[in-house]
């Protein structure tokens, strides 16, 4: 029988004496546990073990790589170079084992488990604006926002409701609603032409912001790649320079102002709300749906930028 070639490379991987045929995961979550908190009683604290127990296991580990991860102080713990080496490198691995929660959380739904809506970031912070009345619609269920500019898989149950701007699938069994327009257009601390455009990435998903920016940079210098929006909002903020943002996120800052108006110098993007077919059957998901629509009806104004405009 012909073996999937990525599947014999996975065999090689596990047939290997590596290191973690050393390790156990247990003693490298203890010391992501207090790589991250600082200190053994705090570590100790978050995986709910005795401060001992998370000492014995930093030692073990230790031992079994022969080198030292921790400087011990009286209250505190910090990281050698070693230990922030290893930090790195078990980080996906971190990662890794959220996703197979995910996925076993995926197919053994509780009747008690959060309704999940996966958002890009720039949306994600309008929900979190307005996440208590969107609890109050999926009670006694809370309602979890997962940032993500990665598509979730809702077939396989990584998610319960997708907002997605553009793009929609085409697979079987999949709702697809149209919730609304966003626009972003490029803000400022100041009109002073000599503040450069902070770019973003030259990314599918970001493409009609990259094609303002280049437009901008007509009359004014090329600042910082800053993709991300949480930051690019600081760094506008803060004065480094211009940039685009959704229009419902600049428009109400009194320290930003709009830099430039008309059609050309915006971007319009349609957003989609999708969900699997099976989401029907659940109440909770029926009516955070059913909030959602509503949301995003009565915001229409405030995400197409439409007060700026007045």
């Amino acid at each position: 029988m012909a073996v999937d070639p990525s599947l014999a490379s996975l065999a090689s991987i596990l047939d290997r004496k590596s290191i973690e045929q050393r390790t156990s995961w247990d003693d490298l979550r203890a010391f992501m546990a207090v790589a991250v908190h600082g200190s053994l009683n705090r570590a100790g604290a978050a995986l709910k073990e005795s401060q001992p127990t998370v000492g014995r296991r930093i030692t073990r580990l230790e031992s079994a790589l022969g080198l030292v991860l921790l400087k011990r102080g009286v209250n505190t713990v910090t990281l050698t170079k070693a230990g922030q080496d290893l930090l790195r490198a078990t980080a996906p691995m971190a990662s890794a084992a959220c996703e197979i929660d995910m996925v076993v959380a995926s197919h053994r739904p509780r009747p008690d488990a959060p309704v999940r809506i996966t958002a890009t970031t720039s949306i994600a912070v309008f929900l979190s604006q307005q996440i208590l009345a969107l609890r109050g619609t999926s009670a006694p269920r809370d309602v979890l926002i997962l940032p993500s500019r990665r598509v979730f898989d809702l077939e396989a149950g990584e998610a319960d409701i997708a907002l997605r701007m553009r793009s929609t699938p085409n697979a079987k069994g999949m709702l697809t609603r149209k919730l609304g327009t966003v626009v972003f257009a490029v803000y400022g601390n100041s009109s002073d032409a000599k503040l450069p455009m902070i770019m973003p990435s030259n990314q599918t998903s970001v493409s009609g912001q990259f094609a303002v920016a280049r437009e901008v940079i007509k009359s004014r210098p090329v600042g910082p790649e800053i993709d991300e929006m949480h930051l690019r909002y600081q760094a506008i903020k803060s004065g480094v320079g211009v940039g685009c943002l959704p229009c419902f996120f600049g428009d109400p800052d009194p320290d930003l102002k709009r830099i430039y108006h008309g059609p050309s110098l915006e971007v319009r993007e349609d957003l989609y709300l999708i969900r699997h077919e099976r989401t029907k059957l659940d109440p909770a998901v029926e009516a955070l749906v059913t909030a959602l629509v509503t949301l995003f009806r009565l915001k229409r104004a405030a995400l197409s930028g439409q007060r700026a405009r007045q």
